[in-house]
Formats: C-alpha cells, structure tokens, sequence
C-alpha cells in the first residue's frame, strides 16, 4: 500500500495478486485460482 504511488508512476496500471490465492494444483500456469480468500500454503 505504502508504494502504490510509486508503481503507478512506473507506468503500472494493474496488479496480478493471484498467485498469493489458493491455486489449481493441476494447473501449470499459476493463475487457475480455487478459492479467492485462502492464501495458497
């Protein structure tokens, strides 16, 4: 949060958190999220 500013001055305009949620084991790519509130042990 304290570098938002930061990385929209990057010339960022999205953040891909999804590869902190619970993922699809059997997917290969990371981004085959199962559960949005669980964090993937």
């Amino acid at each position: 949060m304290n570098n938002l500013d930061y990385i929209e001055a990057l010339g960022c305009t999205a953040l891909w958190l999804c590869h902190i949620f619970e993922n699809n084991k059997e997917s290969y790519h990371g981004y085959a999220i199962r559960d949005y509130p669980q964090i993937d042990k």
